[in-house]
């Protein structure tokens, strides 16, 4: 079976999620949304556990710590 390979941007667009979420979750910036957590181990084939650390998993998605970081991140881009 070959692998697909994807960018950070292409993976977020199949998984139905916006880019800065997926690439913020990557870099360790904010939790996986439940989107990630179901999707992202479909796409790539794996299993979460594969994919993120138990303290990754272990709290609950907070959107307020995603906004933040979403602004942190447009801000240094400005």
């Amino acid at each position: 079976m070959s692998q697909q390979r994807y960018t950070t941007r292409q993976a977020a667009a199949a998984i139905g999620v916006p880019f800065i979420h997926l690439s913020n979750v990557l870099k360790g910036r904010v939790r996986p949304s439940d989107a990630v957590r179901e999707r992202l181990p479909q796409l790539l084939g794996t299993s979460v556990t594969v994919l993120f650390t138990p303290e990754m998993l272990k709290e609950p998605y907070d959107s307020k710590r995603a906004a933040r970081a979403t602004a942190d991140v447009e801000a240094v881009a400005r």
